[in-house]
Formats: structure tokens, C-alpha cells, sequence
């Protein structure tokens, strides 16, 4: 992922480098964005595409609204064409208001929040981030 990297800011636990301790990010960005024709690794389905990197997950792939959501901002703020939100769990619905808000005001600025969740380990809970407008749920 060299040189694809436009900005990165860590919202787990401040700064503005970003180390992928879990791996998960750094799997979703080849998938959008690895470069094509290399012999290396994944072609991505954009490999003109610039990254902005909000680290969000801490090292077991949990996510808190209180990190999420100013993320979501920055990505906003810093230009994001799509922010990518593939997680899913069945945490607490606590601020889950406050989050579907802040996705719904990004996709009002033209932003496409994407989402890739499944199930959690055989629940029978759907796993999805709340506030994705009428239409972009499954």
C-alpha cells in the first residue's frame, strides 16, 4: 500500500499514525485499492483511488461509537468519495442515534458509506451499522 496512503489518523488511541494490529483494515484497503499488475498480493478495484485511514478497531476488531463517529467527520471533512464501515456487531444501541446521524449527514455531503458484515459467530442477530439510509441495508 505504498505511496496510497493520502492522510491516516489513529481514533482508538490518538495520533496520526495508524499500525493495523488486528490486519482487517489493512485486508479491506488491498481489496479497494491494492495496485494492479505488480505480481503482488490482490489487483483492487481501484488502484487509482487514495486512502484515507481512520483507525477505529482496536487489536481484537472492537469498535466504539465514541470512536467511530468523529471519524466518520474527518473523513468527511478530509474528502472521502466513499468511507468504508465493514464491521458489524450486536453491542449496546446506546448512541447508535448520534451515529446514524452523523452517517446520514455524510451521505447528504455525497459521501457512500459501504458496509461488509455477516453474522457474529453463528448468532442469529443481523450485525450492521445503524443509520445507513432506506435502501442500503441488506
Amino acid at each position: 500500500m505504498v505511496g496510497k496512503i493520502a492522510a491516516q489518523k489513529n481514533f482508538f488511541n490518538g495520533g496520526n499514525v495508524v499500525k493495523d494490529r488486528y490486519g482487517h483494515g489493512t485486508h479491506v484497503a488491498g481489496i479497494d485499492a491494492a495496485l494492479t499488475n505488480n505480481g503482488r498480493g490482490v489487483a483492487g478495484g481501484c488502484s487509482a483511488c487514495k486512502l484515507l485511514v481512520a483507525k477505529v478497531m482496536d487489536s481484537s476488531g472492537g469498535v466504539e461509537d465514541a470512536n467511530l463517529i468523529p471519524a466518520i467527520d474527518w473523513s468527511v471533512k478530509h474528502g472521502a468519495d466513499v468511507i468504508n464501515l465493514s464491521f458489524g456487531g450486536l453491542g449496546s444501541d446506546a448512541g447508535n442515534e448520534v451515529l446514524g446521524a452523523t452517517i446520514r449527514k455524510a451521505y447528504a455531503r455525497n459521501r457512500r458509506c459501504g458496509r461488509r458484515s455477516g453474522r457474529q459467530r453463528g448468532d442469529e442477530h443481523e450485525t450492521v451499522p445503524r443509520g445507513l439510509p432506506e435502501g442500503h441495508r441488506r
